[in-house]
């Protein structure tokens, strides 16, 4: 990877305003960030993409992070996919605990912890440097994608929304 090259941040979140709150302040790193509703969307996004940090919201409906860790760690090619669950409800020890012990890399509280989590120097950025040196094998994709937009995503910003019905991502 060369020194430009963007990684991919899944957010997860069913409220579109944590989703948009979460992105403002991601977008200072300059990594491409691709945004997901409900757990299912985000598996999906997982399989057409390489990811290189998923920040998952503890608390969601169907399907909460707990469970789609779970499922993300079950799958062979996500084994070794950085997760952050991120909270601003369910920040007792054994919420934390369990968190780590599904993979985690680390549990923050809410958009109240991320402005000094997930700056441009911060520990959001390392993990995504880090991790890309173990991310997913590459990808083949039918997609006229240039090299630096995301396998199956289009859109003319730096954010997608993973969960169109039609097997691609949407541009937002």
């Amino acid at each position: 990877m060369n020194a430009h090259e963007r990684v991919n941040i899944l957010l997860v979140d069913d409220q579109h305003a944590k989703l948009l709150s979460h992105e403002a302040i991601l977008a200072e790193i300059g990594e491409n960030l691709l945004k997901a509703s409900s757990a299912s969307q985000a598996f999906e996004c997982l399989l057409k993409n390489e990811i290189a940090l998923v920040l998952i919201d503890v608390c969601m409906p169907d399907l909460d992070g707990f469970e789609l860790a779970a499922m993300i760690r079950e799958h062979p090619r996500f084994e070794t996919t950085a997760i952050i669950f991120v909270s601003a409800v369910m920040m007792t020890y054994p919420d934390q605990l369990r968190g780590y012990q599904l993979g985690g890399v680390d549990y923050v509280p809410g958009t109240g912890g991320f402005p000094s989590y997930c700056g441009p120097r911060s520990r959001c950025s390392w993990i995504c440097t880090a991790r890309l040196g173990n991310s997913n094998a590459s990808m083949q994709s039918s997609s006229s994608a240039s090299p630096s937009e995301p396998p199956n995503c289009n859109g003319s910003t730096s954010s997608w929304n993973c969960g169109s019905r039609s097997g691609r991502a949407s541009g937002k």
